[in-house]
C-alpha cells in the first residue's frame, strides 16, 4: 500500500478490481480540515477518464505495470497479432483492449502495456 500524497502523474494502482494510471494530481489543503487529495485517472482497462477525491490519509494498491515495444503484424475480426522482435515470438490481443488499433500499419512499432501478461492499453506511435 503506498499512501495518496505519493501519488504524481504516471503512477499507476488498483482499485475496485480496475487498473488507473494517474493523469493530474493536487493536494489541497482546506481550512480546519485535513488536506484532501484530487487526482485526475483514466482506467487502463476502459480507457474511460475520472476524477477521484481521497483523504490525505488514504492508500492505494501499487501496480506494476510492464510497457513492452512490439511489431504490428496483421489484424482478425477480434484480435490484433503481434510479434516481440526480440523473441520472434506472436502475441494475440483482443482489439477491444487496444483503443486505436484502426490507425495501425502493418510492420509499424507500438508499444503495449502488460500486468501479469495481460494487455492494458498502447500507446501508437507519434506518426501513423
Amino acid at each position: 500500500m503506498i499512501p495518496v500524497t505519493s501519488l504524481r502523474p504516471g503512477v499507476t494502482f488498483e482499485e475496485h478490481g480496475d487498473i488507473f494510471e494517474v493523469l493530474t494530481y493536487n493536494n489541497m489543503h482546506l481550512r480546519k480540515t485535513s488536506s484532501v487529495v484530487q487526482v485526475k485517472i483514466r482506467s487502463l482497462k476502459s480507457g474511460a477518464t475520472t476524477e477521484k477525491t481521497f483523504g490525505s490519509n488514504g492508500e492505494v494498491n501499487p501496480v506494476r505495470i510492464e510497457k513492452r515495444e512490439l511489431q504490428y503484424l496483421y489484424k482478425d475480426q477480434n484480435s490484433c497479432y503481434f510479434m516481440d522482435p526480440q523473441t520472434f515470438e506472436q502475441i494475440s490481443i483482443p482489439t477491444k483492449n487496444l483503443h486505436g488499433s484502426d490507425y495501425l500499419k502493418e510492420g509499424e512499432n507500438a508499444t503495449i502495456s502488460f500486468h501479469k501478461n495481460e494487455a492494458l492499453s498502447m500507446i501508437l506511435p507519434p506518426k501513423v
